[in-house]
């Protein structure tokens, strides 16, 4: 006999919410089993093959007790038998409110506040309303079990805007919340950073953090020694928390790790970094990532590290980083067209809010480039989840329509309508305000435009305004600009460097005077040449740079005024 179930609720993107989480949960044991036949699941559990079909291609969910009998039938866990039933507890909710017409869920509400982000990327509290990655996030999860502690650090790699950080915050370290690599493994110390202008200081406060130790004292130890930093990584897990088990249980599972993701690995190159330092940095990086400190042998730490592709090539400079990618990197590309349609459509089921079939389809028109075999280029994802955020802003009783779609302007004019209609709130003197700040959060590295984070301090200085503050959260509050918890003001993404037309009019007059500005403001190759005068302008350089500053003496709100 077998044992059939009801159909759950889908988008035309696939299964979402707790179906969603049952799906993943029960592919993930059927990978881990050996990726075992239905027949040979049909064998042990009793469920129909062509229930098990439909189960695992997503199209349908199994009921609470269905659901813990193909678990046990995949040797799930008592842990994973317990989630696999809460999740099919969840979706038998779903149905009773369906049926009822009542979309209120009291054992799990809807999520609060807007489930689309616009530009600024998701990290690992968003990992309930991340969608579209899946597949990615479980080819990672793949790479990350076979990684060989020879290879050093794992390099994801992918152009702007192609959702990097948001996989590696929300997709990774979200399903390591979930044990997704290993039994145990939500125990493990997890972190994510980003270098900033000081990136082993920043290394040091988290290892210091982890380990329960002192920043300052960690900070010396890797500007001594960067190399011995896979000692840092081990004070760390020795005050890490255990999972549960047996008493004496050291299986490799079951002993814990060191996660480190490194977001945006070129801020190594884009800022103004000591090369000293960055040298240091990479070596505690490799240094955490291949010397062993476990029992068995490992590494104590593995190391992702998300670098966009046009700066692979000085990376690959430093062995390690050649090293790293001549082992494999893990591409984040473009998405398909089912990815796209589950990222529109899954945040909204999550709010309780169902995407019309034609809305969905309006908005993949729009993004989708022709010219390209896969259809959609990288840079649609934060098209796309603007345009999201854009129109949940300013949905209507109707809700979610193609109607309200086309009041917003749209894919092709969303990320500069949202930074226009925030220019336009502004007076004359906060509009001078907010070109300084935007040429302040730019600079020029080797010909490429990129962001450069900048503290509020740092900003209110360069501005000498009192109304700096009222500027930078009228952006923010379009996630054109975010604000980190320590103050630091970015450009939400480069997107926008790409499609605001009145930023790349102000940049545009002043591409060649901000490299120039650059240069003078940062005088580190001088001081390592030993202040030598033959590396001085001379001649029609010198008569440049003069030209240069009388400019920025006469107009300081078209250049970041300069720091000497």
């Amino acid at each position: 006999m077998g044992t059939h179930g009801d159909t759950a609720i889908t988008t035309s993107g696939g299964p979402v919410g707790d179906h969603r989480r049952l799906h993943d949960l029960l592919t993930e044991l059927r990978r881990r089993s050996g990726a075992l036949s239905l027949r040979r699941i049909n064998s042990v559990c009793g469920v129909f093959v062509g229930h098990l079909s439909e189960i695992f291609a997503g199209k349908t969910a199994p009921g609470p007790d269905v659901a813990v009998k193909i678990a046990q039938a995949l040797k799930a866990t008592d842990r994973e038998q317990a989630r696999a039933r809460f999740y099919a507890d969840g979706v038998e909710a779903d149905r009773s409110a369906q049926r009822a017409g009542d979309t209120r869920r009291e054992r799990r509400p809807g999520w609060d506040g807007s489930p689309y982000l616009g530009l600024p990327p998701f990290e690992e509290r968003h990992a309930r309303i991340f969608y579209g990655r899946r597949a990615l996030t479980a080819r990672l999860l793949d790479r990350l079990r076979g990684h060989p502690g020879s290879a050093g650090v794992l390099l994801v790699l992918g152009p702007s805007g192609a959702g990097k950080s948001s996989l590696l915050r929300a997709g990774l370290m979200g399903s390591w919340a979930h044990d997704s690599l290993a039994p145990g493994c939500q125990f493990w110390p997890r972190r994510v950073i980003t270098p900033t202008s000081k990136p082993l200081r920043q290394l040091a406060i988290h290892l210091a953090d982890l380990a329960g130790g002192d920043a300052i004292s960690a900070h010396e130890a890797l500007l001594a020694n960067p190399g011995q930093a896979h000692l840092l990584a081990g004070q760390a897990l020795t005050v890490a928390d255990r999972p549960p088990g047996p008493a004496g249980d050291a299986t490799a599972s079951s002993v814990p790790r060191l996660v480190l993701v490194v977001d945006q690995l070129e801020e190594l190159f884009t800022l103004a970094i000591d090369p000293g330092e960055r040298d240091r940095f990479l070596t505690a990086l490799h240094s955490m990532a291949t010397v062993p400190v476990l029992p068995d042998g490992r590494p104590g730490a593995l190391i992702i590290a998300g670098i966009r592709g046009d700066f692979l090539d000085q990376a690959m400079a430093f062995p390690s980083v050649r090293r790293a990618a001549e082992a494999g990197v893990v591409a984040v590309g473009a998405m398909t067209e089912s990815e796209m349609r589950e990222a529109i459509a899954g945040p909204a089921a999550e709010a309780g809010v169902r995407v019309p079939d034609d809305l969905c389809t309006a908005v993949l028109d729009d993004l989708r480039e022709r010219r390209l075999p896969v259809g959609f280029d990288s840079g649609a994802l934060p098209l796309l989840s603007q345009v999201m955020f854009v129109m949940w802003q300013t949905r209507t009783a109707a809700g979610l329509t193609v109607e309200g779609y086309h009041r917003t302007g749209g894919v092709a004019d969303i990320v500069r309508t949202s930074a226009e209609r925030v220019y336009d709130t502004l007076d004359a003197d906060q509009e001078t305000l907010a070109r300084q700040l935007f040429l302040h959060l730019t600079t020029v590295t080797e010909g490429k435009l990129t962001s450069r984070p900048a503290t509020r301090a740092a900003l209110r200085a360069a501005t000498g305004s009192d109304e700096t503050n009222l500027v930078i959260e009228a952006f923010a509050g379009q996630r054109l600009l975010t604000v980190a918890d320590n103050d630091l003001v970015t450009i939400a993404h480069e997107e926008l460097l790409r499609s605001w037309n009145r930023l790349r009019d102000w940049l545009q007059p002043s591409f060649t005077d901000q490299a120039l500005h650059q240069a003078l403001t940062d005088d580190q190759n001088w001081q390592q040449r030993h202040r030598d005068p033959s590396y001085l302008y001379r001649g029609g350089r010198l008569v440049a740079v003069d030209d240069a500053v009388r400019r920025w003496t006469g107009d300081p709100g078209q250049h970041p005024p300069s720091t000497r």
